[in-house]
């Protein structure tokens, strides 16, 4: 939690197609994942021969969608994220985006001569993510590729209290190129700076085996010029060294040094909450609904309600998609949901039949389902009403 009251994460942002289904050649079944879809969340759901994805745009780097106008899209990004104490309030950081830390990516449509391609700060994964106690809204993080260093890699720290424009957010690189990996960076009220490191800058595989070039230990960082480099370590000697044996599986050697904590008095951040935005609030007002009422309503039928305002224009940054959105005689209203389904892969690549554990999510046209709203006697002046429909998920093996 930080100074502010906020619970501050990382989120995965991966809003894209099922890149896994593209290594298969877009085949349902394939010889590698063997990936399908099941017909419902049910135990009796049966297996679907059907794999199609209709959302966001077709997987890839970019490359144009043959016979289209449309690029093809990617996004892999591991984002601060905030909630309130209750999880609720969930956004990004400061209202942080892709085009405030992310790296480079092109534009959507290829012939549309308003957008443009976006270079970024290019920080992909912000991770393992620590306040600075002395300069509230500062937070440390590490940088690191997403696989191949065991979420090692560079410590960069941003600073971006409540009160900045995320558009002035501007990522500090902390530490010295190819002088080893870092992880877990702890800013203490001393104002010195620790984090886990090795020396190695290597990749390197799973293979599971206990075999590995990396070794982390804890070590107070010294600024040399403008970066950080690793200094002394905090424990002594060659480190702390361990024999374990767990399920058939020996280990003998010494320990990595990870997630350090300052023990250390602080102040309780008051309980922070987010009061109902002005327009919302009106509405309630204006129609006489209790708030309390309807989400007791919402919880009750296991709904959610979504709130849409100022969806005709973008991010002032983002130019990468078409900006100014057209509204018919300026009160058209239209809106597209999309239900959420599962994937999931049998696993053939060892020759089994049976599913993988987990699910993939993936969105979908949305199957119509009428009746989950209280009946009304007239719709208002102006208003299109549509029935309502409640999104189903979708499994796969």
């Amino acid at each position: 939690m930080d100074s502010f009251g906020r619970v501050v994460f990382t989120q995965w942002d991966h809003l894209q197609r099922d890149q896994q289904l593209g290594n298969d050649g877009g085949q349902c079944n394939g010889p590698s994942y063997g990936l399908f879809n099941f017909s419902s969340e049910a135990a009796t759901a049966t297996k679907l021969n059907d794999c199609s994805e209709v959302f966001p745009e077709p997987h890839g780097n970019g490359s144009v969608v043959p016979n289209t106008n449309v690029r093809t899209h990617r996004i892999n990004l591991f984002t601060p994220w905030t909630v309130l104490e209750d999880g609720s309030d969930g956004e990004v950081l400061n209202h942080l985006g892709r085009q405030e830390i992310g790296g480079y990516f092109q534009e959507s449509f290829t012939d549309d001569p308003n957008l443009t391609d976006f270079t970024g700060q290019n920080v992909e994964l912000f991770l393992h993510i620590k306040e600075h106690p002395l300069e509230a809204g500062t937070y440390f993080a590490t940088d690191a590729p997403e696989f191949g260093t065991h979420s090692g890699g560079k410590i960069v720290a941003l600073p971006s209290p409540p009160t900045l424009n995320p558009d002035a957010a501007r990522v500090q690189h902390l530490t010295a190129d190819n002088s080893g990996r870092y992880r877990d960076p702890l800013p203490l009220s001393s104002g010195a700076l620790i984090a886990a490191h090795t020396d190695t800058n290597a990749f390197e595989g799973g293979g599971g085996t206990f075999s590995t070039l990396y070794k982390y230990r804890l070590k107070t960082l010294v600024k040399n010029g403008q970066r950080y480099t690793a200094g002394a370590t905090l424990t002594p000697g060659n480190g702390l060294e361990a024999k374990i044996t767990y399920s058939g599986t020996s280990f003998d050697g010494v320990l990595w040094e990870l997630n350090p904590v300052e023990v250390r008095a602080r102040t309780r951040p008051a309980r922070l909450e987010v009061p109902l935005p002005a327009p919302e609030s009106n509405v309630f007002t204006k129609t006489g609904v209790s708030l309390g009422a309807l989400r007791a309503y919402l919880e009750q039928n296991n709904l959610a309600l979504i709130v849409s305002r100022n969806v005709t224009s973008r991010d002032d940054a983002d130019r990468q998609q078409p900006f100014n959105l057209r509204v018919p005689g300026g009160c058209g209203k239209h809106c597209q949901t999309r239900q959420g389904v599962r994937r999931d892969a049998l696993a053939t690549v060892s020759g089994g039949s049976t599913a993988w554990h987990g699910r993939h999510q993936l969105t979908e046209t949305r199957s119509a389902r009428v009746g989950a709203n209280p009946a009304r006697s007239e719709s208002r002046r102006g208003e299109q009403t549509r029935d309502r429909t409640l999104g189903q998920r979708r499994y796969c093996q």
